[in-house]
């Protein structure tokens, strides 16, 4: 059919989709491929062994609350003779511990704060109350030492502050990693 300037119209029709097994395997292989991309995610952003968050998280979340110019504090800490542990009782007992302390961790803090597996015997947490950063520390080593006595291991914690310790993360992590060592070095 014309239109009168010489262009004919012309009706398309969707086409008719049959679902063979081509396009069924095409899809298993989709959604296959969606699942292992959800699971790379995860491993990404989340420790596998304590399913706490990872660095990448706490980086995030440090960058949007100094973004906000709210002041917050960070805890480092560090597990005192945990290598023995591992070497003595075996990395069973030793991954066993760590979850332990994830676990008091993050049982411990409040909706919105952060507690993260930094790597190794390494932990931080992230607390968005600064003026309770201190009675959340001491929380968190009470919470945690009962399991850690058990195994004659012990934890050593540095805070920081943001703004008044340091106005970026790496120098808030220095600042809090130079406290924690300061405070493994009293307790020796």
């Amino acid at each position: 059919m014309s239109e009168g300037n010489g262009v004919e119209a012309i009706t398309l029709e969707p086409l008719p989709i049959d679902d063979t097994d081509e396009i069924a395997e095409l899809k298993a292989a989709l959604a296959a491929r969606d699942e292992r991309i959800v699971e790379l995610e995860q491993r990404a952003y989340r420790d596998t062994l304590t399913a706490l968050p990872r660095r990448a998280v706490l980086e995030a979340w440090v960058e949007n609350e100094i973004r906000r110019r709210r002041r917050f504090g960070l805890i480092f800490i560090d597990l005192d003779g945990f290598k023995e542990v591992n070497d003595t009782r075996g990395h069973a007992v030793g991954d066993r511990l760590l979850k332990q302390v994830a676990d008091a961790l993050h049982d411990n803090i409040r909706d919105g704060d952060l507690a993260i597996r930094l790597g190794g015997d390494e932990f931080a947490v992230a607390i968005r109350d600064a003026f309770a950063v201190n009675q959340t520390a001491e929380r968190l080593r009470t919470a945690a030492e009962w399991e850690l006595r058990i195994y004659g291991a012990g934890m050593s914690l540095g805070v920081a502050i943001y703004p008044e310790c340091a106005t970026t993360l790496p120098e808030l992590m220095a600042v809090a990693d130079r406290l924690m060592y300061a405070d493994k070095s009293r307790r020796r």
